[in-house]
């Protein structure tokens, strides 16, 4: 990771780069030249979020090329760089042609492409995806937190990542197969999102529809007969555990005698207790599993959002626990993980060092941006302290922890520090080693630390990457903690952040960490010499960060050998940095069938045609499926 200022505003491209050619359409694409230092300033605003073309413009993808011929000038020659083409950036997908122009089947529309029915990749997968969908109306995104809260309630978090699917992601991105259940929320469907909702369950899919369009697909929809033009009404429903509750219904039931299609079962699962009207339906595919919970009442709304008067606001909040508790039922009926969970208390971090010189080192350089003891951070602000009061109280039941003097919180972590000292291994060659019970942990406070300084500082083997470690127990992500602490730190004391557990892991592109107790967590700021070798070729980085963790797994007694699995990625990994010789799909090029011949030269990964061309595939742009060998255009959130 670079340093480079900080942008607290958006980075016009046009201030820096020189452009050389361009291609209008969809995607808008520009190659242009950069200078050394533009070129890690633009990277850097890049990766910010901030970077602009003209008119507003975002830049979604950022890629370097070299080329052959010469493009025509758009400026004079006076206003060109004189940047080596290795070094010039393009915004589309480079190809092994040798033309200026990007090929005219660089994307379909949208930036996605929808695959017809029985793609490879259209199978049923054990992703860990739950997508949400909520339509596009002026409520979509409320509709969308409603619904996230009541599965966040319900679903075992270190079993799932929830995400919000919206239109265009429904129409193009290759979604069928990498979720677990898809949740529709909405009034209207839009034309195209339907059927494709609809091959997801032929597939084998599990759908929680909730008051949407889409109900009519499966089983007769009536109103009822006193509140045909009334929207909402409270009703009371006998639930699954077989209490009575009042709901909130939007006025309709089922009938689930009039089955719209082949193959199907259906069964009552909530019924209104005046008149047994299907209020909840079940209805299950007898020919691909696939599994879809109806619903006419709102179990996604909370009682404060249903706009009723105050007597049915008060019946709707002392029913609350029952709507929860039918959702989860739902949930368990359709296979879901809905093992009871409680949210853990976030813990302060300790600071470890390879020495008490790289401790001071650190402490000197940090020392300058402290106020207070704080180096504050729009995201995630670090306290320094030495203060040994600092606990955790396990006890607690919010995400907040105090102390007399200091409290961890989300916006505020510290970062207890002490003098150096050696302390004894407990004959654990592990890392991590299992808790020892009755309180006092190494540190003299209540929690029982399982980080084992000695062990780590002694399998290390680096000159400056990991000298230094900030260990939590319990923290939200540990990707913010390097929002500020990256452009303080000195360049020879490469610090390392570890985490037994996340609550709100977060990776690129809006990615979620599902992040259980005991996994290995962590974020590193890694300073590559620009003009290094690995400078200029910065994306094998991730493949030999794949090699070492592959490589540090096999070196454990018991896993010496790879999986005997073809299909298995790490086995796959363990013998080579790509899976050579797999067949993938190209889904933004008409589903073409290419073959992975390895890495080009800058570590990009190499595809080849059926007719001998070879295709370089960017990560930034592309979304890779290994699980189902399918790439494609990745959608824009």
């Amino acid at each position: 990771m670079f340093l480079a200022p900080t942008f607290s505003t958006c980075w016009q491209l046009s201030d820096s780069a020189a452009p050389l050619a361009w291609q209008g359409g969809d995607p808008y694409g520009l190659l242009i030249e950069l200078s050394i230092s533009e070129l890690s300033s633009l990277g850097q605003a890049f990766m910010r979020g901030c970077l602009m073309l003209e008119e507003e413009l975002e830049v979604v993808r950022m890629m370097s090329v070299s080329f052959t011929g010469q493009p025509q000038q758009l400026l004079h020659d006076s206003q060109l760089c004189s940047a080596p083409a290795s070094r010039r950036l393009h915004l589309c997908r480079r190809t092994a042609e040798t033309t200026m122009a990007p090929p005219s089947d660089a994307s379909t529309k949208g930036g996605t492409s929808v695959a017809p029915a029985g793609a490879p990749y259209r199978a049923p997968s054990t992703a860990p995806n739950v997508l949400v969908y909520t339509g596009a109306g002026e409520d979509s995104a409320r509709r969308y937190q409603l619904a996230r809260g009541a599965l966040s309630l319900c679903l075992n978090p270190d079993s799932y990542a929830i995400y919000r699917l919206t239109s265009e992601q429904a129409l193009g991105a290759p979604w069928v197969g990498g979720a677990t259940l898809l949740l529709v929320s909405c009034d209207h469907l839009q034309p195209g999102v339907e059927e494709t909702m609809m091959r997801y369950f032929a597939t084998g899919g599990r759908l929680l529809s909730v008051c949407s369009p889409l109900d009519q697909r499966f089983v007769g929809v009536q109103p009822m007969r006193k509140t045909q033009r009334r929207r909402r009404v409270v009703v009371t429903a006998t639930t699954p555990a077989g209490c009575d509750a009042r709901l909130l219904s939007q006025g309709r039931w089922y009938d689930t005698r009039d089955v719209l299609m082949p193959s199907l079962s259906v069964e009552a699962v909530v019924a209104d207790k005046d008149t047994q009207h299907t209020l909840v339906a079940e209805v299950r595919s007898t020919e691909t599993g696939g599994c879809a919970m109806l619903s006419q009442v709102r179990l996604d709304m909370e009682p404060a959002e249903a706009g009723v008067s105050e007597d049915m606001f008060t019946s709707l909040k002392q029913a609350n626990s029952a709507r929860i508790d039918t959702v989860r039922h739902l949930l368990e009926r359709m296979g879901m993980d809905c093992t009871p969970h409680e949210q853990p208390c976030l813990t302060p971090a300790y600071l470890y060092t390879k020495s008490e010189a790289v401790k001071q080192r650190l402490l000197s350089a940090l020392n300058p941006s402290l106020v207070n003891g704080v180096l504050q951070s729009k995201v995630v602000s670090l306290r320094f302290t030495s203060d040994p009061t600092v606990t955790s109280d396990l006890t607690a039941t919010s995400d907040t922890v105090t102390s007399p003097d200091v409290a961890v919180t989300p916006d505020l972590l510290p970062v207890i520090h002490r003098d150096h000292t050696v302390i004894p291994s407990n004959g654990n060659c592990s890392v991590f080693h299992k808790e020892r019970g009755g309180g006092g942990g190494r540190h003299g406070d209540a929690t029982t630390w399982a980080f084992d300084e000695v062990a780590y500082f002694k399998s290390l083997d680096t000159e400056v990457l990991g000298q230094a470690v900030m260990f939590c127990e319990v923290v939200p992500t540990t990707m913010t903690l390097f929002d500020r602490l990256m452009f303080v730190t000195p360049a020879d004391t490469g610090v390392v952040a570890i985490a037994r557990q996340q609550t709100a892991g977060r990776g690129r592109s809006g990615n979620a960490w599902i992040s259980p107790r005991g996994c290995a967590m962590f974020s590193a700021v890694v300073r590559v010499p620009l003009m290094s070798v690995l400078g200029k070729r910065t994306p094998f980085l991730q493949h030999l960060m794949a090699l070492a963790i592959v490589e540090a797994v096999r070196s454990e007694p018991g896993y010496e050998c790879p999986p005997p699995s073809p299909d298995a990625g790490c086995g796959q990994l363990a013998s080579t940095v790509t899976p050579l010789g797999v067949t993938v799909t190209l889904a933004d090029h008409g589903l073409q069938q290419v073959t992975v011949e390895g890495l080009d030269e800058y570590g990009y990964l190499v595809v080849r045609t059926r007719l001998g061309d070879t295709i370089s595939v960017q990560p930034d742009g592309n979304s890779f499926d290994m699980l189902h060998r399918v790439i494609s255009v990745k959608p824009s959130r």
